[in-house]
């Protein structure tokens, strides 16, 4: 099909019925229309784009060809489509494909993935990897457009999806918190599995009942669904001489921002309490955080965070839009004094209204929520779907009815069984939606939020969610809703731009909105999903589809699971970050390393020089055209295949590349330069001639940054950064508990060197702890030595949390600086033996296979259904249940990034390097277990399980009920004496028989196995709890033993 004067080489396909033959054709006298009409109902309707007058999507494209597929409802595919040649589409051996929409593993190019047919609207982790930023437009390299009707009734788009669907594959499906869990990380990157099918297929269907692409929408019945006679799609095809011709015609059509974003949101850094404090941010934690920002400036010349965003939690219920007086007791207070700082504050809101909430209440009251019919049952919810998803529900359930993990905020649980109106989120309460399509309500929240800034004297909001996805069953809505990115769009442009210093993360047809759009949650890790790696992907992204105020997510990612990043994660992200058009902090780097903050310190300073003054005159031309401030490698030579698939590269404006590494442990990079001559930022003496690969130098501290050697753009030596302050880490010890060190050893055959090296390694972060007895002398909280009365015999006695990685450490140093004959564990004969397995595996190379947290949540609901499928009386529940937990416990570890048992196994590894013998010093781990289940009773099974405590007693350790979403400092916290003496009081008083058979009947088999042992020197590690006990009956009995001597 070609129109007159119309270059449309671009290889195209719509679905047929098997039988189906063409009946008709008609092509206009003047050539300006073209149209196909087969057996089976089918349509195909080509004319000029520019002859389109009543739709502004596409009547711009001059040189484009609109075509309009429509099928009869019953179609046998149950869809009217246009699939495009994704490979050659104008005839070429290869093209490269971008645009569409974020993903949760962004690929780029597109075509790289494969990406299954689904429903197209934003998504915060949709069933198929659609993400919360989407546009209908795609280009290709060779210059195609792709453009679909925005406004396409029940859209769906798939690109390169697999050619078949895997047998015995469960259905895609939408999730929310914990639920993606069980989700892997897609679109599936080509070449695993199934081949995909090249092309790019686009489609408005009958419905959305899809029964391998399970989401929200299905439940609701849109006005898109109604009143149809046929099924339509329509889309513009244009063909450009290349990618960036072809970009800047799509993004013509798109609506622009009356104004760039305020300088304030883009010209300084963003400081999100986010990473750090999740769900438990305070008015305390708010302001020591401004304090570290001021101190860092001071220090070192740090940038001042231009705005404080206070994040979740700080409000008393979902949807009031009042502090809460407990955490934040003087608001108003508090955000002028971060005024005086020089902070502007926003604080974090979103559309959803708590259950039992005055404003829920009002709103209920007022007409101003979405409706919705009643929900499935938990049952129901649990069964649907495949193993992966009915997993992840259970999970789910469990976590909304008890608020688990127990403490980690105020407030949580009572959402399991959802009322009609009600909806599952990311958190656990019961909440609704604001419904948008009503003005009355639009008006309403935008009054609330004003008020609220008036009141407190905050500057702006950051507001989340938004995705249509977030809806009850049944949705119902004042205005019915055609489409379901209409509900984002309302969002958007009644509520969130009456407020212009704002951010945003869903986005859809909505390119006006003067804020900044923010790329979703990303997890601290390197790779393509949703880590590091899908940074500079999702920027390009965004650029490609007309959104080029990009705020970037949190420098180091969302630290989730205990996720927090290491020195060269840290550095390599904040460089990755520092020359896009916004950058956003939360996790401060002066508590990650010296390392880490200094190279901070520096990157931030390139910005300063190198970006800003170029930032201004970037924003005002993507203001007027969208032309992105930030642009793929091929924006500076479409015509240079080279460019075509670079994703770890990018420009700024026409004259500055960025090249930062995202590789783990790369310490140089190939870096493409286009056509031209280029010069090295921090070395201006390096000159490259483009159109080539060359391999860069790029230490840690460096960003491979290069401009081009006409411009007007000042290269300089690289800018060093000023000393770390020694302030925030503590001293090293002094010359006085030195000699008290010293002087501790009374024994002529402990090594003084090995005395010193002993307190100097176990008191980088601890203080000195007094010496308790004439044949114990304690070195700190975690380390003592046994002496004995009777030869010439130390043991060092080494005190760990059993997941403690500092502690690995030190054990690891200690064996190696005592150098023993024998090395004592906390292990059984056969653990030992597994841990020794593991420690071969490791050394060969091979992986342990524990796998992800899909794998943790499957096996955690397989030992907790096991635990009552299985049981014949609630004697075998109780067992069951016992055993569940303790493997989910430890299983929760090893999710967090925490190795249980990692002290234990390298005291193994560097006993078995010095040729010492290894001791088991605990008993049968059955045995253990055989003791628990002989004093303990159902009920006493229950209450463990489901953290249930007597009143009155003990507490347990302040860091127990801080929360667990940063689960190694709160290990590193609870390693004192007094933490490990508070719970072990706790214990007694809670479970008085598992504090027996757990800690004092082991107490006794310990100090016997170390009393067995004859040689000179051991070293022997147990778990902290144990300490204590193991000193008291140690000095007790060579007390006796001396006096018997006598």
């Amino acid at each position: 099909m070609r129109l007159r004067g119309v270059d449309s080489e671009i290889g195209l396909a719509t679905t047929l019925a098997d039988d189906a033959r063409l009946t008709s054709t008609y092509e206009a006298e003047d050539g300006s229309e073209v149209s196909m009409a087969w057996s089976d109902g089918t349509m195909v309707r080509a004319t000029r784009a520019a002859s389109v007058v009543d739709d502004e999507w596409c009547r711009g494209i001059a040189d484009g060809v609109l075509i309009e597929v429509s099928a009869p409802m019953d179609a046998p595919s149950g869809a009217a489509e246009l699939a495009v040649r994704l490979r050659g589409a104008r005839g070429g051996e290869k093209a490269h494909w971008y645009g569409g929409s974020h993903l949760l593993n962004q690929l780029w190019p597109l075509e790289r993935g494969k990406i299954e047919n689904g429903p197209f609207y934003p998504f915060d982790h949709g069933p198929n990897g659609v993400g919360n930023v989407v546009g209908t437009h795609w280009v290709s390299s060779d210059g195609a457009l792709i453009f679909a009707d925005p406004n396409t009734d029940l859209l769906h788009v798939g690109v390169n999806a697999p050619i078949r669907r895997p047998p015995g594959q469960a259905p895609r499906y939408f999730g929310v918190g914990i639920q993606n869990a069980s989700r892997p990380s897609l679109p599936l990157e080509d070449g695993s599995g199934e081949d995909g099918d090249g092309t790019l297929r686009i489609q408005s269907r009958e419905n959305f009942a899809d029964a391998n692409m399970l989401h929200p929408w299905q439940s609701i019945e849109s006005a898109g669904m109604k009143n149809r006679d046929r099924l339509r799609l329509r889309v513009v095809v244009s063909t450009q001489s290349d990618a960036k011709s072809a970009t800047r015609v799509a993004l013509a059509q798109l609506p622009k921002p009356s104004s760039e974003p305020l300088k304030s949101l883009m010209f300084n850094p963003i400081w999100t309490t986010w990473a750090t404090s999740h769900a438990d941010v305070t008015q305390e934690s708010t302001m020591a955080l401004a304090r570290d920002v001021l101190k860092a400036k001071s220090e070192s010349g740090l940038p001042n965070g231009s705005i404080i965003e206070i994040d979740d939690r700080w409000q008393t219920r979902y949807g009031d839009l009042d502090f809460d007086v407990t955490k934040f007791p003087d608001p108003k207070g508090m955000v002028r004094e971060l005024h005086k700082m020089g902070f502007l504050v926003t604080v974090w809101v979103m559309p959803f209204l708590q259950e039992s909430s005055a404003a829920c209440e009002e709103a209920k009251r007022l007409g101003y929520l979405i409706e919705g019919s009643q929900p499935p049952g938990e049952l129901v919810e649990v069964l649907t779907g495949g193993a992966g998803q009915m997993t992840g529900s259970l999970v789910k359930l469990l976590v909304d009815r008890f608020d688990w993990p127990p403490g980690h905020w105020e407030g949580g649980g009572g959402s399991a069984k959802l009322e009609p109106g009600q909806f599952r989120w990311w958190g656990t309460q019961p909440v609704r939606a604001i419904d948008f399509t009503n003005d009355d309500a639009c008006e309403w929240f935008v009054r609330r939020l004003q008020k609220l800034q008036d009141d407190i004297g905050l500057d702006g909001f950051k507001f989340d969610a938004g995705e249509p996805c977030f809806m009850p069953y049944g949705a119902r809505t004042r205005v019915p809703i055609r489409h379901p990115q209409e509900y984002s769009q309302a969002y958007i442009e009644k509520v969130c731009s009456k407020f212009p210093l704002s951010e945003v993360r869903v986005a859809m047809s909505t390119n006006s909105y003067t804020g900044l759009v923010r790329m979703g949650d990303k997890d601290s890790v390197w790779g393509s999903d949703n880590g590091l790696q899908s940074l500079i992907p999702s920027l390009l992204t965004s650029s490609v589809l007309g959104y080029p105020f990009t705020l970037p997510d949190i420098i180091g990612g969302n630290a989730y699971w205990n996720q927090t990043p290491d020195t060269e994660l840290m550095i390599r992200w904040a460089q990755a970050s520092a020359l896009m058009p916004a950058v956003q902090w939360s996790i401060p780097p002066w508590d990650i390393s010296k390392e880490a903050y200094e190279a901070s310190i520096k990157v931030m300073r390139v910005r300063e020089k190198l970006l800003l003054p170029k930032l201004a005159k970037l924003a005002h031309e993507a203001k007027e055209s969208l032309e992105p401030i930030c642009r793929p490698m091929w924006w500076l030579d479409p015509k240079d295949p080279e460019t075509f698939v670079i994703d770890d590269q990018f420009v700024v404006g026409e004259d500055i590349i960025v090249a930062p590494v995202i590789q783990k442990g790369a310490t140089s990079r190939t870096v493409y330069f286009p056509s031209g001559t280029w010069r090295r930022y921090d070395d201006p003496s390096v000159v490259i001639s483009g159109a080539r690969r060359i391999l860069v130098d790029a230490p840690l501290d460096a960003l491979p940054v290069f401009v081009r050697a006409n411009s007007d753009i000042l290269c300089t030596r690289a800018p060093r950064a000023q000393p770390f302050a020694t302030s925030r880490r503590t001293s090293t010890p002094s010359r006085a508990l030195r000699s008290h060190d010293a002087s501790a050893c009374s024994r002529p055959h402990l090594s003084l060197q090995l005395t010193v090296e002993v307190f100097q390694l176990f008191h980088k972060t601890r203080p000195l702890s007094s010496t308790s007895g004439q044949h114990v002398t304690r070195y700190a909280d975690t380390v003592s030595v046994l002496r004995s009365s009777t030869c010439e015999r130390e043991i060092y006695l080494v005190g760990t949390a059993h997941v403690s990685e500092k502690s690995a450490q030190e054990v690891a140093e200690l064996v190696r600086r005592a150098r023993p004959t024998v090395v004592a564990v906390e292990l059984c004969d056969e653990r030992l033996a597994t841990m020794r397995e593991t420690i071969a595996k490791e050394r060969r190379g091979e992986k342990k296979g524990e796998g992800g947290t899909s794998e943790f949540v499957r096996r955690a609901v397989r030992d907790f259904f096991g635990a009552f499928t299985g049981a014949r009386g609630p004697g075998n529940v109780a067992d069951g249940l016992l055993g569940a937990a303790m493997k989910t416990f430890y299983g929760f570890f090893r999710l967090s990034g925490l190795e249980p048992g990692k002290e234990f196994k390298e005291a193994v590894k560097e006993a078995e390097a010095l040729g010492a013998q290894v001791v088991c010093a605990d008993r049968d781990v059955r045995e253990t277990l055989r003791r628990l289940r002989e004093n303990l009773s159902f009920d006493d099974v229950m209450a463990i399980v489901s953290g249930r405590v007597r009143p009155g007693g003990p507490s347990p350790p302040p860091g127990i009920e801080g929360g667990m979403d940063d689960i190694e400092n709160v290990v590193e916290s609870l390693k004192t004496r007094a933490n490990v003496r508070q719970m072990r009081e706790f214990l007694e008083y809670q479970f008085p028989r598992v504090s027996k058979v757990f800690i004092e009947e082991r107490d006794d088999i310990m100090f016997d196995a170390l009393m067995r042992i004859r040689a000179e020197r051991v070293v022997a590690v147990v778990g902290m709890a144990h300490m204590d006990g193991i000193e008291r009956r140690w000095e007790e009995t060579q007390e006796r033993l001396r006096l018997r001597g006598r």
